[in-house]
C-alpha cells in the first residue's frame, strides 16, 4: 500500500558524517562568540572600578595622594571589585596595591 521512501545507505553515512563533522565547528563558533562577550564585559568591569576609583581619589583635598590615603580606600572598599588595583603616585611610585594589602 505505502511504500516507505529510504535514502541509500551511502547518503545516509555522508550526512550523519557531516553532522559529526559540523558539530565540533558549532561549538567552536558558539565558544568563540561567549569569549568574546566575556571579554568585553570584564574590559567594562575594569573600566568601571577604574572610573569609580579615579572619582574617589579626586575626592581627596591634597594635591598629592598619601600612600596611607591610598591604602585606606582599599580598605573601606572591603574587597568588593573584580580586579587587582594598583595606585600610582604622579611618579609612578607604587602608593597601595590590593594584592598586598592585608599583608601589611
Amino acid at each position: 500500500m505505502f511504500k516507505k521512501f529510504r535514502f541509500p545507505i551511502s547518503l545516509q553515512i555522508s550526512i550523519f558524517l557531516i553532522i559529526v563533522a559540523f558539530i565540533p565547528i558549532a561549538a567552536m563558533l558558539v565558544l568563540k562568540t561567549y569569549e568574546n562577550q566575556l571579554l568585553s564585559l570584564t574590559e567594562s568591569s575594569n573600566v568601571q572600578q577604574a572610573r569609580l576609583f579615579a572619582a574617589s581619589l579626586s575626592a581627596i583635598d591634597d594635591t598629592e595622594v598619601s600612600q596611607e590615603a591610598a591604602q585606606n580606600i582599599l580598605r573601606n572598599m572591603k574587597g568588593r571589585f573584580d580586579a587587582r588595583i594598583r595606585i600610582l603616585d604622579t611618579r609612578g611610585a607604587l602608593l597601595a596595591d590590593s594584592s598586598n594589602l592585608g599583608k601589611r
